[in-house]
């Protein structure tokens, strides 16, 4: 077994050093979430999100993608659905990935309403 890509113990080494360390690589950050998503962390993978835009970095559709997949494979429909909202205010165009993962997170946790309005917003674009 391959250990995770992000350092044991990432919610309390959420600092400074990391951030520099992410700043103009955003593939390492992309990387953290999708083992974030792997494993099922939606919560991290929010604080994740959250910390990037605390120390100014770039979030990118790949980020994003990776954190509703988290969402998804937690079962956090609203989670997920609030993702792609806060998507849209920043400017970054969802995918059709990301939308899917939405939807799927939003039917996975049985709220039918939101998965229908993701899939009309996808239809609508």
């Amino acid at each position: 077994p391959h250990p995770p890509p992000w350092p044991m113990g990432l919610a309390v080494q959420l600092d400074g050093a990391l951030a520099e360390s992410w700043r103009g690589q955003p593939r390492r950050a992309t990387e953290v979430l999708i083992g974030l998503a792997r494993e099922r962390r939606a919560t991290l993978a929010l604080q994740v999100l959250h910390f990037m835009g605390d120390n100014d970095l770039e979030i990118n559709v790949f980020h994003y993608s990776a954190a509703v997949s988290a969402c998804e494979k937690a079962g956090q429909g609203e989670q997920a659905h609030e993702l792609i909202l806060a998507m849209q205010g920043a400017s970054v165009e969802p995918d059709v990935v990301t939308c899917s993962a939405a939807v799927s997170a939003c039917a996975v946790a049985s709220l039918w309403q939101l998965a229908m309005q993701q899939l009309t917003d996808m239809r609508d674009e």
